[in-house]
């Protein structure tokens, strides 16, 4: 199932994005996002967005398959009639 979840300017973006995460992640142990696709705006979010996640996990075991990528500079526009 794709989810799209958007932001408000409020608050650290950081904060904000890892409270989303960790609302799909309440069991126990280490955090597995395999499935999940993140998409940041710059490779510093990614960055950030990571070091948060592991701050929120490491007492829990930490954090695995964390998807955190850019949208394509080169990515195509298509018009469906």
């Amino acid at each position: 199932m794709i989810r799209k979840i958007a932001l408000n300017w409020n608050s650290s973006y950081t904060e904000l994005a890892a409270e989303q995460l960790c609302r799909y992640c309440s069991h126990a142990g280490i955090a597995d996002f395999s499935d999940t696709l993140i998409l940041v705006p710059t490779a510093e979010a990614g960055r950030l967005l990571r070091e948060e996640m592991a701050v929120r996990y490491q007492n829990a075991g930490g954090v695995t398959g964390l998807n955190i990528e850019q949208p394509s500079p080169r990515a195509a526009v298509v018009r469906l009639p």
